[in-house]
């Protein structure tokens, strides 16, 4: 977790299938798999659209690779949503000690069908020479109070939100890998009230091991509940425990 996961948030989508595509890799073979061979052929689609020459047969080819393995990708990002969505509502709720209602959606940039969007699609990429229409133009959609998150809330609740989307992620991979992953949380404190600091921590497993980079210790005096951590002080490559 760092502040640039706020991109997560206000960032455009592919930060936010980035977050799909690790968690994806991590829980499931499948899914490195179908990443690998899509992304192998949509470059190679997009060097045949930028060559402008008739390679229609070549590019058909490709496509039924893109769809093949594109429908593999999404099938498993919408499987992994709706497992996300009730364990993200449970961490903003938490972490924000308030009634915030946190709703996520996968937006396949297809559609339903990835194959009939491709067809429809193929004179405008002829026409603009690069694939407009696959997995990697998916998107998440994430509101809050009803509303998109990116818009309307603020930047406080932007953070709590993308805590919440990061430590879903968390839950997830320990669910399904049983096995508890390592936090790391790069310095995100100084950016937090105490009672967010104290809920991110209580939220987080209790056996878990939790790594919290810091330039500063300001705001440790403010949340006396996390004095007792070990510290260990990092000059010049060398870590010496304090």
């Amino acid at each position: 977790m760092g502040n640039e996961d706020l991109d997560l948030i206000r960032g455009p989508g592919e930060g936010r299938r980035r977050y799909l595509d690790f968690l994806g890799a991590q829980l499931d073979p499948a899914y490195r798999r179908a990443w690998s061979r899509y992304r192998r052929a949509l470059r190679a689609k997009n060097l045949l659209l930028k060559e402008g020459r008739n390679r229609d047969a070549e590019i058909v080819s490709y496509e039924e690779i893109l769809i093949e393995e594109g429908t593999v990708l999404m099938t498993i990002r919408q499987h992994m949503v709706d497992e996300l969505i009730p364990l993200a509502a449970a961490a903003q709720t938490a972490v924000s000690g308030k009634d915030e209602p946190l709703a996520i959606r996968y937006l396949p940039a297809s559609g339903p069908s990835l194959r009939d969007s491709i067809l429809q699609a193929r004179d405008r990429e002829m026409r603009l020479r690069q694939s407009v229409i696959g997995p990697h133009r998916d998107d998440l959609e994430i509101r809050l109070h009803g509303v998109p998150a990116s818009e309307f809330a603020s930047e406080g609740q932007q953070r709590t939100v993308a805590l919440a989307l990061k430590l879903a992620q968390g839950k997830l991979l320990e669910q399904r890998g049983g096995k508890l992953p390592i936090y790391l949380m790069d310095d995100i404190f100084g950016e937090l009230d105490p009672f967010r600091r104290n809920a991110l921590m209580n939220h987080l497993p209790a056996t878990a091991q939790k790594w919290i980079t810091t330039t500063t210790l300001d705001w440790l005096r403010e949340t006396p509940a996390l004095e007792g951590l070990a510290r260990f002080t990092v000059r010049e490559r060398n870590a010496s425990r304090e």
